[in-house]
């Protein structure tokens, strides 16, 4: 998930907590699927369902594995304190 450089890099290889994935899915798979699929599928495969299968995978380890979610700067919660 991109951000502004100050909390990219507080988030580095973390992944984000479950109220940032919600809306990175409600405006990009949503909301702005079709936009973000016209501009961009010249240089990337863009599929919503992949997209989520993908993420649902990634946080379904994160939880098995009680990973850190970076909520913000310096601010982390459990993955197995979410909802996937």
């Amino acid at each position: 998930m991109a951000a502004h450089s100050k909390c990219n890099n507080s988030k580095r290889d973390f992944l984000a907590a479950q109220e940032h994935r919600e809306r990175w899915q409600e405006q990009n798979l949503v909301i702005n699927n079709q936009y973000i699929t016209k501009e961009l599928s010249d240089y990337f495969n863009c599929d919503a369902e992949k997209s989520r299968s993908v993420s649902d995978w990634a946080y379904q380890v994160a939880q098995a594995n009680s990973a850190k979610l970076w909520v913000g700067i310096n601010s982390f919660e459990f993955a197995e304190s979410a909802i996937y």
